[in-house]
């Protein structure tokens, strides 16, 4: 497990490094571990397929 220093959680959350959402109960309880981020991704309504990995400016 990775560690980190007092306030970091809070720094990554306001840059955005972190993707957050509301969720459903079921997706924390139920179902498989594997498919939980697909699950989470399905109720903002896209296909993580057509993800990008690459990054840059729009």
């Amino acid at each position: 497990m990775r560690g980190g220093g007092p306030g970091q959680l809070e720094e990554e959350i306001k840059s955005n490094a972190w993707f957050s959402i509301p969720t459903d109960s079921d997706i924390i309880f139920l179902g498989s571990v594997e498919n939980k981020w697909r699950d989470a991704a399905k109720l903002l309504g896209f296909d993580y397929l057509k993800l990008s990995t690459q990054v840059g400016h729009a």
